[in-house]
């Protein structure tokens, strides 16, 4: 898929970002809809930055979070969800 028209958007999440001490972390939430590449998006922004990466599937909310719950316990769960 190409990756074109989103400097803007690229620009706020990284401002977001630089504004963060190291001992900080910040959620963020792309939505919008289906093939308009939040997913491209979110591996250009997160690029070599320590990141978790939570994919929100049509499950029912118990199991997404008993399912984000055992991922985030993990204890080097950065390394294994980078893009």
């Amino acid at each position: 898929m190409e990756f074109y028209g989103r400097v803007e958007e690229l620009s706020t999440l990284n401002k977001k970002y630089d504004q963060l001490d190291k001992h900080s972390g910040v959620m963020t939430v792309i939505t919008g809809r289906r093939r308009v590449g939040k997913t491209l998006l979110a591996e250009r922004y997160i690029g070599d930055k320590e990141s978790l990466y939570l994919f929100i599937s049509k499950k029912s909310e118990k199991l997404l979070c008993d399912e984000f719950i055992s991922i985030i316990k993990k204890p080097n769960y950065s390394s294994c969800w980078r893009f």
